[in-house]
């Protein structure tokens, strides 16, 4: 039997974390390291089941996994980790950096989300961590997507810089970042201002915006 073929591992794995794909070439499996689904997992698996006369029951020679986005802090916080508002936890240390700089020269930050209502898991999430982008001094608000019917919008998340230059950032269906791609056409640059600013008027400020 021939060795594996190493497919992946997520890109932001921590030391102790190593959620891990390889591919088998003798018959195209896939080995698929990743979260253990819990007991409540499991039950919840039973409860729903799958075609209708099948059993609900996990073989002994089988089990359930659970696939996470790509996002260590995410599955942590999944777990139970809350944090206070006086925490300053260092993996937001990257942006908090580059960030108070930009301040510093008086650079006004501002980030408008909009999502769409309920929200997922990861949205309650991001909104559990906003405080941190708040505490340096970010403004940030939340507009419901069902407000957003009439503006405009571009395709893609992105950063506006100096009202010249845009970069888009490209997504998986997983929510993974694959591509960037910067711009200074004027037509783009204009479309960008017009909806961040209609968004930006209709949103509820961070501190207000309470979760459905």
């Amino acid at each position: 039997m021939g060795p594996l073929e190493f497919i992946g591992i997520i890109s932001n794995t921590p030391e102790v974390e190593s959620p891990t794909i390889w591919r088998d070439p003798a018959n195209g499996d896939l080995l698929i390291q990743t979260y253990r689904a819990s007991e409540d997992d499991l039950r919840r698996c039973k409860e729903v089941g799958s075609i209708p006369g099948h059993s609900t029951d996990v073989p002994e020679h089988e089990t359930v996994v659970r696939y996470t986005p790509n996002d260590p802090q995410f599955q942590r916080y999944r777990e139970g980790l809350r944090y206070g508002p006086d925490d300053r936890p260092a993996w937001f240390d990257g942006f908090t950096r580059p960030a108070l700089g930009a301040m510093d020269r008086g650079v006004v930050m501002r980030r408008a989300r909009i999502v769409s209502e309920p929200v997922t898991d990861y949205i309650r999430y991001e909104h559990h961590v906003t405080f941190l982008n708040v505490a340096i001094g970010e403004q940030v608000r939340w507009l419901p997507r069902r407000l957003a019917s009439d503006i405009a919008l571009p395709g893609n998340d992105l950063w506006m810089f100096d009202d010249s230059k845009v970069m888009f950032t490209m997504f998986s269906g997983d929510g993974d970042p694959v591509g960037r791609e910067w711009t200074t056409d004027p037509g783009v640059v204009q479309l960008v201002k017009s909806a961040f600013e209609t968004v930006w008027q209709r949103a509820t400020p961070h501190q207000d915006y309470v979760l459905t």
